[in-house]
């Protein structure tokens, strides 16, 4: 690939009049990382080398002359330019490049702006950079050793979710083997009521669901490793829960966990919603009149889990006479509606 590349390289160079040493060329580091980096500034680097050469001898072809036009008209990008002398090591200086026999080579080269670079269809040297820095960034599934099954996800969720799993650097396995439960080892479920989930679960196996994916792959972060999590739609989310038996208190945790939020078990000022069965809850109260915190009902927190995000909270508020039973007498029957 390495010489393969360098080969290119000079084949355009020597189509756009700039000849290279063969002596100049450097080993491609190993890294791919710095290759891919290697490779984009040397294109960034021939391509301006044959603009400026352009605009120096005055060619024709590449509409030359409205180049020429449009250079002298330019403001360019601040920085401190190279301005090479007859006692300055010219190839020093641009290492793809001989010393111009241009009478103007010694004179001071102007630097490629943006402008010059769109006459051409060349990106600018800010979004190159920007790519660079986007390919250089570390994946933020690498490491992670991804198993998915296509009887264990809905067919038209796999392809989108699969291609987010191998962009982001996970490496994935086209089964399902609960014996493969390491802390970096993560399965892939729709659903919490498929046949294969307890079985999944009782194995201390990492599991997630192709809508966490999606969002861990949305905002480059990575896969969470805390039993189930289903979606991400309760992320940075605090729910209290007030008045439910214990088991029911155990669910509401498991849903509330699956989908990234924390379930509190004191009350605290920081808490996002309360979740209380009737009015006669320990917190209603608190809620209503001390943290003034949304108060809704079990029913709202199930359907966040069907449509995995949180829904409005109206038509789920737990009113102020929910769960009493009020007695009425001594009144005229006409009062009453």
């Amino acid at each position: 690939m390495v010489d393969c590349g360098g080969r290119q390289r000079r084949g355009e160079e020597e189509d756009s009049g700039v000849h290279e040493d063969a002596n100049s060329v450097k080993r491609a580091p190993k890294n791919s990382n710095a290759l891919v980096l290697s490779l984009l500034m040397d294109t960034v680097r021939i391509k301006a080398l044959r603009l400026r050469r352009l605009y120096l001898v005055g060619r024709a072809n590449m509409n030359g002359s409205k180049l020429g036009k449009d250079y002298q008209n330019l403001q360019f990008e601040s920085y401190k330019p190279t301005i090479p002398t007859r006692s300055t090591n010219v190839k020093a200086q641009l290492p793809f490049t001989k010393p111009f026999s241009h009478s103007h080579s010694q004179s001071f080269i102007p630097p490629i702006s943006h402008k010059i670079l769109s006459l051409v269809g060349l990106p600018s040297t800010q979004k190159v950079i920007e790519a660079t820095l986007q390919l250089l960034k570390p994946k933020p599934f690498a490491g992670a050793n991804v198993f998915v099954s296509r009887n264990l996800v809905a067919s038209e969720m796999f392809d989108p979710f699969h291609d987010a799993l191998k962009q982001n650097g996970a490496e994935v396995f086209l089964c399902c083997d609960p014996s493969q439960n390491a802390p970096n080892d993560y399965h892939v479920i729709s659903s919490a009521d498929h046949a294969k989930f307890e079985d999944l679960r009782a194995k201390g196996c990492n599991l997630l669901g192709p809508q966490c994916v999606m969002s861990c792959a949305k905002e480059h972060r990575p896969l969470p490793q805390q039993g189930y999590t289903c979606c991400l739609a309760m992320d940075g989310v605090k729910i209290l829960a007030s008045g439910f038996q214990e088991d029911e208190k155990v669910e509401i945790g498991k849903l509330v966990s699956a989908m990234g939020g924390v379930l509190h078990t004191k009350a605290s000022l920081d808490v996002s919603f309360v979740i209380a069965k009737n009015a006669l809850a320990a917190k209603y109260k608190w809620a209503l009149n001390i943290s003034k915190k949304p108060i809704v009902s079990f029913s709202w927190l199930q359907q966040c889990w069907i449509e995995h995000r949180v829904v409005p909270q109206e038509g789920y508020r737990v009113l102020p006479f929910s769960g009493l039973n009020i007695s009425v007498s001594g009144i005229p029957a006409g009062c009453v509606l």
